[in-house]
C-alpha cells in the first residue's frame, strides 16, 4: 500500500478480510476503491490456487474440489460439515500426488509431482471454507501425499493454520496423518505445534505391513509405535492409529487380536476405515458385520476405538479419485 502511496491500514483491512472474514475475492473487500480492487486481483491474487470442479454430497453434505495450481498441477481439497456439532472439518493436500505407494490409495497412482508450498496447503482451507459458507474449526493434513515428506512447508502451513493473525486455529484442532516417517517424526514435539497426531499403520505386522506400504521396508511397526508414544507423551495426548480395512486381507479377527496386543498399554486409540475404491490393487471393503467384529475385538481388549463414519461416498471424496478422473 505504500508503495503505491497509500495509507498503511489499507494493508490491514485486507489482511483482516482475509483472515478474519475468509474472503478470497477483491470484488468482497467494499472499503477499497473497485480500481484498486482490479489491480490488486491482477497484480496479487489471494490465493495461489483456482478451484476447477466442485461437488456436493447430497447424502451429508461433504464438498470436494479439485484444485489447480499456478503451474496447472491437480489436487483435492475436502470440507466436511458435521451437522451435530456443527463444526467444519476440512482436508487438505500437501503433495501433488504421492510418493509413498501404497496400494490401497488412490493418491499414489501416477507417483509424485511435487510439493506445494506452505501457502498452497494454506489456501485450501480458504477456499473450501468459502466453498462450504463457514469458517473452518477443524483441518487434517490427510490429503494427497505425505506431510512429512513435505516437512518444511507443512510445518510453516500449521503454524500459519495455528496463529491467531491467520486462521486461529487451536493446535488441538489440526491434525497430522503420518505414514510412519520415523526420522521426522522424531522432531515433532520440539518443532511442530502440539497438534493431534494420526499414525497410518494398517496391517498389526510388519510382513503384511510391507505388502501394503512400500515405505514399510523401512521403518518396523515398533519403531513408529515407539516415536508415536513418546510425541503422546510430551504433549500429553493420545495418538490415533488408523487402520484401514481391506476384505481378505488385513480384517480377520486374528488380524485384530494381534493389533490388539500391539496397542495395549500404549497411549493410542484405533479408528477403523473401510477400504474406499481406487489405488491400485484390486481390494474391497469387507463387510459391515465384519468392521464392527474387528472393533469389538479392540474394544474388549480395552483400545478406544471408533469407526470412522464414509463420507462423500457418492462424489468420490475419497484421496485421490477425483483427480484421477477428471485430471492427470
Amino acid at each position: 500500500m505504500k508503495a503505491r502511496g497509500l495509507q498503511a491500514f489499507r494493508a490491514r483491512q485486507i489482511w483482516d478480510w482475509v483472515w478474519k472474514k475468509g474472503v478470497v475475492s477483491y470484488d468482497a473487500m467494499t472499503n477499497l476503491s473497485k480500481d484498486l480492487r482490479a489491480e490488486l486481483a491482477a497484480e496479487l491474487p489471494v490465493t495461489g490456487l483456482s478451484v476447477e470442479t466442485v461437488r456436493k454430497s447430497k447424502r451429508d453434505g461433504t464438498a470436494k474440489a479439485l484444485l489447480a495450481t499456478r503451474e496447472d498441477r491437480h489436487i483435492e481439497a475436502v470440507a466436511m460439515p458435521d451437522e451435530e456439532s456443527g463444526r467444519l472439518s476440512i482436508c487438505v493436500s500437501t503433495q501433488i500426488g504421492c510418493a509413498m505407494g501404497c496400494r490401497f490409495c488412490a493418491s499414489t497412482v501416477g507417483g509424485l509431482k511435487g510439493s506445494l508450498t506452505s501457502t498452497e496447503i494454506v489456501d485450501q482451507v480458504l477456499l473450501m471454507s468459502e466453498i462450504a459458507g463457514e469458517r473452518a474449526s477443524n483441518v487434517v493434513l490427510m490429503g494427497m501425499g505425505e506431510p512429512l515428506a513435505n516437512y518444511e512447508n507443512s510445518l510453516a502451513a500449521v503454524k500459519r493454520m495455528n496463529s491467531a493473525e491467520e486462521l486461529g486455529i487451536g493446535a488441538r484442532h489440526i491434525t497430522l496423518s503420518t505414514v510412519g516417517l520415523v526420522d521426522e517424526m522424531a522432531r515433532l514435539a520440539d518443532e511442530w505445534p502440539p497438534v493431534k497426531l494420526a499414525v497410518s499403520l494398517h496391517a498389526p505386522n510388519d510382513d503384511l505391513r510391507r505388502r501394503l506400504i512400500p515405505i514399510a521396508r523401512k521403518y518396523t511397526i515398533t519403531e513408529i509405535l515407539e516415536v508415536a508414544s513418546g510425541y503422546a507423551d510430551r504433549t500429553s495426548r493420545h495418538f490415533t492409529v488408523e487402520y484401514i480395512l481391506i476384505a481378505g486381507l488385513n480384517a480377520a479377527r486374528k488380524h485384530a487380536e494381534e493389533l490388539a496386543a500391539r496397542l495395549r498399554r500404549l497411549p493410542a486409540k484405533a479408528n477403523l476405515i473401510a477400504m474406499n475404491p481406487g489405488g491400485a490393487g484390486d481390494y474391497a471393503a469387507p463387510s459391515e458385520g465384519r468392521v464392527k467384529a474387528f472393533r469389538d475385538v479392540l474394544a474388549e481388549r480395552g483400545i478406544e476405538t471408533t469407526i470412522r463414519k464414509r463420507r462423500g461416498t457418492d462424489i468420490e471424496a475419497a484421496c485421490g479419485q477425483l483427480r484421477l478422473r477428471q485430471a492427470e
